[in-house]
């Protein structure tokens, strides 16, 4: 009987201290959206077949920093502009979405609205922090091209 014990102890330590592996699922639904999740008896059975698995994996901790360089990435123009066109182009695609999302709303089933929605909205929060981050970076070309004062 000790040894059933020890052995329940043993195995009960080793599930312990093993690394921890998750999976997630990934699918693009009839309209092109992209989903994730956990649950797989969240997804359309009709989406199964295409569905795409991802293991998850615990990265283990870092003793020592990461190593950085105190190199500063200087900014082009032509990269702002270049983000600047992406970011209109990207606005410009959720205003269209918002107005076909108004006209449809009349038309399609309450709960396709809702979803509709929400993940518009989601996608608008992303284009907040992207432009967000297109406004620092023309910030830090500010100050790179800003005369030093210095004669």
């Amino acid at each position: 009987m000790k040894l059933y014990y020890i052995f329940i102890v043993c195995f009960l330590y080793i599930l312990s201290t093993s690394s921890l592996f998750a999976e997630y699922y990934h699918y693009v639904d009839k309209n092109g959206v992209k989903h994730y999740t956990d649950d797989i008896s969240e997804i359309p059975k009709d989406q199964r077949p295409d569905l795409t698995i991802h293991q998850s994996i615990q990265t283990p901790d870092r003793k020592e920093p990461l190593k950085t360089e105190n190199k500063v990435d200087t900014i082009s123009s032509e990269s702002l502009e270049t983000k600047r066109d992406k970011l209109v182009t990207e606005y410009n695609a959720l205003v269209k979405r918002n107005k076909t999302l108004a006209e449809q709303k009349n038309t399609i089933d309450q709960k396709k609205y809702n979803e509709l929605a929400t993940q518009l909205n989601i996608e608008i929060k992303q284009y907040q922090e992207k432009k967000q981050a297109y406004e620092k970076l023309v910030e830090q070309y500010n100050e790179q091209i800003k005369p030093s004062g210095k004669n």
